[in-house]
């Protein structure tokens, strides 16, 4: 009763005299405002229970767009490492090879990155005992296009760690996959001059004689879609540019 006593004058609004007096008391009791109760004696207010929120630990990479040919490069990263941070990695990367070929990776953090891990996948693996927390980039890793079409980027995780000395522990993390997505490019532009005439013709023929070692444009240079570069393609190449079909390929 007592801390029910004490409750209730805490939150009276004083008339009269000053205090307690022989005619208002402790004064006038305030309805007006919400009152939180003290707890009953002898009895301890459970904690609530604090919900763990998911780990937001996404390991990603980025996606790209090229033309045929050409070489486009994608970022290994890891997000939102919490500290102590990322103390160690096995990830994969995962592509189409009828698309994508490797042409190189370059590994950040003491990374080390087998491009030809297997004939479709290329894999990270590293650690550090200082840890990494925040955003950490793992590699840059190059693909070039062998053919019009999209490749995905799948991503394996086959282990992640934090840096708790002594002990430390596997870090649950989502993925973000990406993909690289391959254009023909300017079908004819031989040389890579930006427009398709007779140099492009002359030049194919050129590296057919075998006077040039290669061509500024080789993906360009096979008009005629046969997945090589022979006579008929220059040949195309001069109808084009004279006017005696419209598009290419024809």
């Amino acid at each position: 009763q007592s801390e029910i006593r004490s409750f209730l004058t805490s939150e009276a609004v004083d008339l009269g005299p000053s205090g307690l007096d022989d005619t208002y008391g402790a004064g006038r009791l305030d309805l007006g405002a919400p009152k939180t109760a003290p707890p009953p004696t002898g009895v301890v207010p459970t904690p609530q229970p604090t919900a763990t929120p998911p780990s937001s630990t996404t390991v990603s990479v980025s996606s790209a767009n090229t033309s045929v040919g050409e070489t486009a490069t994608a970022w290994l990263r890891v997000l939102n490492v919490s500290p102590p941070g990322l103390g160690a990695w096995i990830v994969n990367i995962q592509y189409d090879p009828a698309v994508l070929s490797v042409a190189g990776c370059a590994p950040e953090h003491g990374s080390v990155c087998n491009p030809a891990f297997q004939p479709n996948k290329v894999r990270l693996v590293g650690a550090t005992a200082i840890g990494l927390p925040g955003d950490v980039t793992l590699a840059f890793v190059g693909f070039t296009c062998l053919r019009a079409g999209t490749s995905g980027l799948i991503i394996e995780v086959e282990q992640l760690a934090d840096a708790v000395v002594g002990d430390p522990q596997l870090i649950a993390a989502d993925t973000l996959n990406g993909s690289v997505s391959c254009k023909i490019g300017l079908l004819g532009d031989a040389n890579c001059s930006g427009i398709i005439n007779a140099v492009d013709a002359l030049v194919v023929l050129q590296f057919l004689a075998g006077l040039l070692v290669s061509l500024p444009c080789a993906h360009n240079a096979d008009v005629d879609l046969t997945g090589g570069i022979n006579p008929i393609d220059a040949l195309i190449i001069l109808q084009f540019d004279g006017g005696l079909i419209d598009t290419l390929p024809p």
